[in-house]
């Protein structure tokens, strides 16, 4: 694969991303504030995310299911998947390239990525 054609596919596997996650996160956005536009907030005590937008699964049911906050958290696990793939992508092609400093480089971004996605408070 010549540099051009992988700068290609990069660019739109970002776009497709964006694209998508844009699209979810307005779908659901627009029918979160069809649903709950016109409520008033309660600052008085706080209410975390709900368990159900803490694991991949619960976030696929909501949205499956057509739950507004389960469209616009789809949304967003979409933009960071895009992001991964990015990573994944670039190191497989420095891997090609046989170019060891972006090698490490990227394989050190991908972990310190991998790592935030696990670790837990």
């Amino acid at each position: 694969m010549t540099n051009e054609r992988f700068e290609l596919l990069i660019g739109q596997l970002l776009f497709v991303g964006i694209i998508i996650s844009i699209v979810l996160m307005m779908v659901g956005g627009v029918a979160y504030l069809w649903e709950h536009g016109s409520e008033v907030m309660q600052y008085q005590t706080f209410q975390g995310e709900p368990t159900t937008f803490t694991t991949i699964r619960g976030i696929w049911h909501d949205a499956i299911n057509l739950a507004p906050r389960g469209l616009i958290q789809l949304g967003l696990l979409f933009f960071v998947v895009a992001q991964v793939l990015r990573i994944v992508l670039t190191t497989g092609f420095f891997i090609k390239l046989r170019d060891w400093k972006f090698i490490l480089i990227s394989l050190f971004i991908l972990a310190v990525t991998s790592y935030s996605f696990f670790w837990r408070f």
